[in-house]
């Protein structure tokens, strides 16, 4: 599978992806991204099998509390997506996940997103308003329920 953890030498070319996004630019924010993060496995890396170069990526923790894995940020390159990588991504951290339930919160203006979580059998399960005023809609899937 072409998903595995990332390092913290990786962080500047995921950054790059995170940047190229409007939804995805917090990702560069230290709490998403920091050294401690890459050590604890919670930012995975997409690689193009042929040229080995990273074109995708997923930041997500473990909340122990909800037993739930959150998804903060999935990224992809704008030339890859539509191509799996994206698809490729959840299941990583579907199978990362100690608890089998994925939540993620998708701004409503990302329609593509949101068509994308629903094709891969996330349910809306709330919603909300970022900080900024804009809203958001809560997506969440179990491992039995993602397609």
């Amino acid at each position: 599978m072409p998903v595995t953890k990332a390092s913290i030498s990786d962080h500047e070319k995921i950054a790059q992806i995170a940047r190229a996004n409007k939804y995805t630019t917090g990702f560069t924010n230290m709490m998403y991204s920091g050294e401690e993060n890459y050590k604890k496995g919670w930012i995975g890396k997409f690689v193009d099998p042929t040229d080995k170069i990273i074109k995708g990526f997923i930041c997500l923790r473990h909340a122990v509390r909800k037993e739930m894995t959150v998804v903060y940020d999935v990224g992809v390159h704008p030339h890859y997506r539509g191509m799996g990588a994206g698809r490729m991504l959840i299941e990583w951290a579907m199978e990362a996940s100690p608890y089998g339930i994925i939540q993620l919160n998708v701004d409503d203006t990302n329609v593509d997103a949101m068509k994308f979580y629903r094709r891969l059998g996330f349910r809306k399960c709330g919603v909300g308003s970022w900080k900024n005023g804009n809203t958001y809609t809560t997506f969440k899937v179990t491992k039995d329920r993602l397609k």
